[in-house]
């Protein structure tokens, strides 16, 4: 890029993201240009929430590493403890299954994991302040923002969780100085 002489090269991008990438570029966040040269061949994986039935086997092979690593011999998992691993969501997909595993072979003193040993911690999640419905509603939205964050427009892209790009644009539309 910004050269002169084109220059033949044999390279392969793979790049990931939990992040909606449309809605990114909506929002000014991610370059267009950018997304339609890396953009020619998209695999969309589901969350671990999304494939219940891939929670126990991944469950039994991140037992097999923890045993050997702690150097334990816990055979499996209990029922309950297999009732309690499949119902759960996994908002941290397999990153969240992999620290519960562990720590329950680390706490495990018998030869099976029980319910007790899964502790599944709640996540925090943090509500959008910024989901809207229409026109008025989301011009209020800005105001209130606007109003909260001392018309500091960095702050109150920031409690509305969008890009200062796009409050701009926004504020624009709206008429709003």
């Amino acid at each position: 890029m910004g050269g002169t002489k084109e220059i033949s090269c044999n390279v392969r991008v793979i790049a990931a993201t939990n992040e909606d990438i449309e809605k990114a570029i909506d929002e000014g966040r991610f370059r267009f240009d950018l997304w339609q040269r890396v953009d020619e061949y998209t695999l969309e994986v589901p969350s671990l929430g999304d494939c219940p039935e891939d929670v126990l086997p991944l469950a039994a092979e991140l037992l097999k590493r923890f045993n050997g690593e702690f150097q334990k011999t816990i055979e499996g998992f209990t029922d309950e403890a297999r009732e309690k691993l499949q119902s759960h969501s996994w908002p941290g997909n397999v990153r969240e299954l992999k620290n519960v595993i562990r720590c329950a072979v680390v706490e495990t003193t018998g030869n099976m994991i029980d319910a007790d040993s899964i502790i599944l911690k709640a996540v925090p999640r943090k509500e959008k302040v910024f989901s809207l419905k229409d026109d008025a509603e989301e011009k209020r939205k800005i105001e209130q923002a606007l109003e909260k964050a001392g018309h500091n427009l960095k702050k109150a892209a920031e409690i509305l969780e969008i890009s200062r790009p796009t409050l701009y644009k926004k504020m624009e539309a709206f008429g709003l100085k």
